[in-house]
């Protein structure tokens, strides 16, 4: 959401969808949650009518409070954030395929906010699973799909993706 927002992304995703779902805590950097976005009035209602008292049964103030500041941040700053994320995917990808360590989609790699670990990386490491049980006890926690986000990195000012790697 954060990359449409900062128009790295398919900023025009509702002109092909009546809805658009996504995630409040990636790169939107918001507190954690989903959203809904639409144009059409009647769908919100619907959507509304299907979800609250359904799915959706907490309200929390606090979150909504979060989610306007991580809004109005995206507003203030979101194409600059949108474009250090995209790079920083780049360069990550790239920094491991320097290193050693296949990454998916060359030369390019992303243009989102992660990067995919390549299925090849499973002959020298181990499968995704047991890396990932290997990072666990090291205190870093990730998916178990090869995945790498960059979010929080970029949020926090990180660009050395060489140091990273």
């Amino acid at each position: 959401m954060g990359l449409i927002a900062g128009k790295k992304f398919q900023n025009d995703a509702l002109k092909y969808s009546d809805i658009l779902f996504g995630s409040t805590h990636k790169s939107f950097f918001g507190p954690q949650g989903g959203i809904l976005l639409t144009n059409q009035e009647e769908l919100f209602h619907q959507a509304e009518f299907n979800t609250v008292w359904r799915t959706m049964d907490n309200y929390h103030p606090n979150r909504v409070a979060a989610l306007g500041i991580a809004a109005q941040d995206l507003i203030a700053f979101g194409e600059d954030y949108a474009s250090k994320i995209v790079n920083n995917s780049k360069g990550l990808g790239k920094a491991l395929e320097e290193r050693g360590i296949p990454v998916q989609f060359q030369p390019w790699y992303s243009e989102s906010h992660q990067i995919l670990l390549s299925p090849k990386i499973n002959e020298r490491y181990g499968s995704f699973l047991e890396i990932s049980r290997k990072l666990e006890k090291n205190g870093i926690i990730c998916d178990r799909e090869g995945r790498i986000g960059l979010s929080e990195a970029t949020r926090r000012g990180f660009n050395d993706m060489d140091r990273i790697a």
